[in-house]
């Protein structure tokens, strides 16, 4: 585990906050980068407060009822998993407990201490934020700010004209675009998977923000001030809240905070096959050159126009051997972790992932029972950015053969957060926080009715930075 420790600032006594930014993970992150990137005083710096939404009583959550990579992930990095909820599926009846919990995580970096890495900017003529930004440029130029502030290691230009040559009907391939180190200060270091958390833990310690570990329960309006109670019964007044919880952790606060009893979100889970006769990339240059293990994310297939897919092949004999012994049998193998297969299984099928326009799913929570439901759109034989990847796969000589598609709430791609209120209206995240005025801001993916087919990590946190930046913009400080 990389030796990642928080600086703690002294908080001062004040009575009433500018700002304060909440959550622990990437979306907080792109806030936290755009206040950084304004130079602002000491003094000013002293007047935001950041929040990391960890309870202190938090629930330890068994390995085994974990997804396989995030529990194999908890072992590597010695990570403590715990859960701020967990729900039942109701619609399950006896089979719930074989389906995986989905649970808010306790620990610093969120989601990203588990994610794939990659690294995308969506194509202007895909679903990009544009009610976000001024325009195109402005996106991805916030994009490239973002990565930049990571490593000079990717180029996301060059993404411009990948997309040109993915625009033909069935598209191309490409190697990955991937995450695997963060700034220290001049240095890069080669962090991989926990590149997120090094990046968030850094800028934290270098703006000297105060910082607070509390879950937060529920927001209140009070006169021009917003106060934010924690589950610990204290309470802190502010002039702006910037939520950055992710779809879970703002539905739960918000449910709290106006009494009402259902949220739902969207999710993006894709396809899952192996492609046959499929000829690995060799890695041997790029893990001598970074000083990191070869990844099993290998080569990535996109389509930009039309019947838009993205799709990753992966090396299983690159995976952790305790990730590649738990998705077969479901256990976590600790002698495992940190072991790969040899050479001689080079030549094994790649797994494949595969997200369409179409493969989208949404999961209803009730607070009443905390049970969820999940429903998944009828993707039947007529998802043609599926057909376009299987007939790029025939083109490139592979034998692919579909396996299933993943679970709703197992794709952690979540997005568009509303809510039922008594009477079954469906109320946007962004309609219900006019009641706080401009006062409380949600800074992520659950803000936006829709994400494209691409990784929405990067885009999240340009959204996040754009949105920061207004709040700056108003004289808040």
């Amino acid at each position: 585990m990389l030796g990642f420790v928080i600086k703690k600032p002294i908080i001062m006594e004040i009575d009433v906050y500018e700002i304060v930014v909440i959550g622990g993970g990437a979306i907080s992150l792109g806030a936290l980068l755009q206040l950084q990137r304004e130079k602002l005083s000491k003094e000013q710096i002293r007047k935001c407060l950041f929040i990391t939404h960890a309870s202190n009583e938090l629930k330890n959550c068994p390995i085994s009822n974990l997804h396989p990579k995030i529990a194999v992930e908890a072992r590597k990095q010695d990570l403590s998993i715990s859960l701020l909820k967990e729900w039942i599926h109701k619609d399950d009846g006896p089979r719930s407990k074989l389906r995986p919990p989905i649970f808010s995580l306790g620990t610093m970096g969120g989601l990203a201490n588990f994610w794939g890495q990659q690294v995308w900017a969506v194509p202007e003529s895909g679903h990009w934020p544009v009610t976000e930004f001024t325009d195109y440029d402005e996106y991805f130029s916030i994009c490239n700010t973002i990565i930049n502030s990571f490593t000079d290691q990717i180029d996301i230009r060059h993404q411009q004209q990948i997309f040109k040559e993915a625009s033909r009907p069935l598209g191309c391939s490409t190697k990955p675009f991937l995450l695997r180190n963060h700034r220290d200060g001049e240095d890069v270091v080669a962090s991989d998977i926990s590149s997120m958390r090094g990046a968030l833990i850094r800028v934290l310690n270098e703006l000297a923000i105060p910082t607070l570990n509390l879950e937060v329960k529920k927001l209140r309006n009070q006169k021009r001030h917003v106060v934010v109670e924690f589950t610990d019964g204290s309470t802190i007044e502010t002039k702006r809240v910037a939520l950055g919880v992710g779809a879970l952790g703002c539905g739960k606060v918000l449910l709290e905070s106006f009494g009402l009893s259902e949220f739902i979100f969207d999710d993006h889970t894709p396809y899952t096959g192996l492609a046959f006769g499929y000829k690995h990339v060799s890695q041997k240059n790029i893990q001598l050159n970074s000083g990191l293990r070869a990844h099993f994310n290998v080569e990535t297939f996109l389509c930009s126009s039309g019947d838009r897919y993205f799709a990753s092949a992966y090396n299983l004999r690159y995976f952790d051997l305790s990730l590649l012994v738990s998705l077969l049998t479901g256990r976590v193998h600790p002698w495992l972790v940190n072991k790969q297969l040899p050479e001689f299984f080079d030549n094994l099928p790649a797994a494949i992932q595969c997200w369409t326009e179409n493969t989208k799913s949404s999961i209803c929570f009730s607070m009443e029972d905390y049970t969820l439901s999940c429903h998944r759109r009828d993707l039947g034989e007529g998802d043609e950015g599926y057909s376009s990847f299987k007939k790029l796969m025939r083109e490139k000589n592979f034998r692919y053969k579909e396996n299933s598609v993943t679970p709703a709430g197992q794709g952690f791609h979540y997005h568009n957060l509303r809510f039922n209120d008594k009477l079954t209206n469906s109320i946007s995240v962004n309609e219900i926080l006019t009641e706080f005025s401009d006062r409380v801001c949600v800074l992520g993916l659950e803000s936006l009715p829709a994400i494209d087919v691409f990784p929405p990590t990067l885009t999240g946190m340009a959204v996040a930075s754009k949105k920061f930046s207004n709040i700056l913009a108003k004289d808040v400080l």
